[in-house]
């Protein structure tokens, strides 16, 4: 589990987290730069934007073009990819 605290919450937090037998271990500090800056035994590992974060990682999207003349093997098939063709099927 993850918390963010003010820093004037944390030693309060950490005695309750005491008091119900739960390990509490300060990980990250917060500050006004608007980057994650990870560092490992004195080097930095880590240094990208919070915007990456907020944008759920790296855009997702497709262009996909329909053939011109559609397989008519499945009944219904050419209906269903005309009425439907912003979405992906499998058929």
């Amino acid at each position: 589990m993850a918390v963010a605290l003010e820093a004037k919450d944390v030693d309060q937090f950490c005695a309750y987290a005491r008091e119900e037998n739960l390990e509490a271990t300060i990980v990250a500090t917060v500050t006004e730069d608007p980057r994650l800056v990870t560092s490992w035994r004195g080097q930095k590992i880590v240094n990208i934007s919070r915007a990456f974060f907020a944008s759920n990682g790296a855009p997702k999207s497709i262009t996909v073009r329909l053939a011109s003349s559609l397989p008519t093997s499945v009944p219904g098939q050419a209906q269903l990819l005309a009425r439907n063709s912003t979405r992906w099927y499998a058929i």
